[in-house]
């Protein structure tokens, strides 16, 4: 099964929801499950499922807050994916080296990481005139500041079958 950690964000979807709606004039694929995806683990087998969660039950921080920031955008793949950003959080860089860090011996370390919840995704054939210029006055204007509170993290499985990806909670930690 494909997998990865994350944070559940739809404590803030009414934000984000908001946030899609002013990318209404664009045609794009909108995500319909928030979450901020602390490490993508990709195929994994049984056995190694039951030793990556022993290791994650090992993670012992206390819950903090985030906060809505800022909007952004990268293209991989010829795909641009917008995205929300939080403000600077120590809590949250802490909890995602941890991961790292105790699931070191079964992946490598993720030294790019980039907190930030997917908004949507336009491909080439989606790109209309306009886009580019409406996007630039959303990055611009940046995200409405909203408090997300982080009690647990999740391991997640992903499904890919099919236009839009289906997610399925594996086990949940919670943090103190």
């Amino acid at each position: 099964m494909r997998l990865f950690i994350a944070i559940d964000c739809n404590g803030v979807a009414k934000e984000l929801c908001s946030l899609q709606t002013s990318l209404l004039p664009i045609k794009c694929k909108f995500t319909k499950d928030y979450h901020l995806t602390l490490k993508f683990l990709g195929e994994v087998n049984d056995h190694e499922l039951q030793q990556i969660i022993n290791q994650l039950k090992l993670i012992d921080h206390q819950a903090f807050e985030l906060t809505l920031s800022s909007i952004g955008l990268f293209t991989t793949h010829g795909q641009k994916n917008i995205w929300c950003g939080l403000n600077e959080s120590a809590k949250l860089i802490d909890l995602q080296s941890d991961i790292d860090a105790c699931l070191g011996n079964y992946f490598k370390p993720n030294n790019q990481f980039i907190p930030h919840i997917t908004l949507a995704r336009i491909n080439k054939k989606m790109m209309q005139k306009g886009a580019d210029e409406l996007l630039e006055k959303l990055i611009k204007k940046g995200a409405a500041s909203a408090l997300l509170k982080v009690s647990r993290f999740h391991l997640m499985a992903s499904d890919i079958k099919g236009s839009e990806p289906r997610y399925k909670c594996i086990k949940s930690f919670a943090l103190k």
